[in-house]
């Protein structure tokens, strides 16, 4: 992975968020600046998304990488894969959550990502805990 990263750029050309999207700490406006690791994870849990926004459609992303800082604010587990940016928590457009994680729930094939059943106002996807059910 490059060393400058291009805020305004695709991670990945397959799916519409940008570095921006995945770096920029909530409402607060601040970027964080990964580390090689953060921004490999980043890059692999936007190619794991790829057949997951295809099933549901578009979302926004409301967090993906933390810092320590963010995280504590926003009330995040002190382990939580956020702050490796192997996490996402996504704001479907075109149906619920309860909608999406059905639709999730139907799929056969590959272990992609786990996602919280708990969640109501967003869809929380990881790579690297055991949540509650494996999309």
């Amino acid at each position: 992975m490059s060393s400058i990263i291009e805020l305004d750029h695709q991670i990945i050309p397959e799916l519409p968020f940008t570095w921006r999207m995945a770096l920029t700490q909530g409402s607060t406006g601040v970027v964080a600046s990964p580390s090689e690791g953060q921004s490999d994870n980043i890059v692999q849990l936007a190619k794991d998304l790829i057949p997951i926004i295809k099933l549901i459609g578009t979302c926004t992303v409301n967090s993906w990488l933390r810092t320590p800082l963010h995280n504590a604010s926003v009330g995040g587990a002190p382990h939580s894969a956020h702050l490796l940016g192997a996490a996402v928590d996504l704001h479907p457009v075109q149906r619920t959550v309860a909608e999406c994680k059905d639709l999730i729930k139907g799929q056969s094939g590959h272990r992609l990502l786990y996602f919280e059943i708990n969640t109501t106002n967003w869809l929380h996807l990881d790579f690297l805990h055991d949540h509650d059910f494996i999309a």
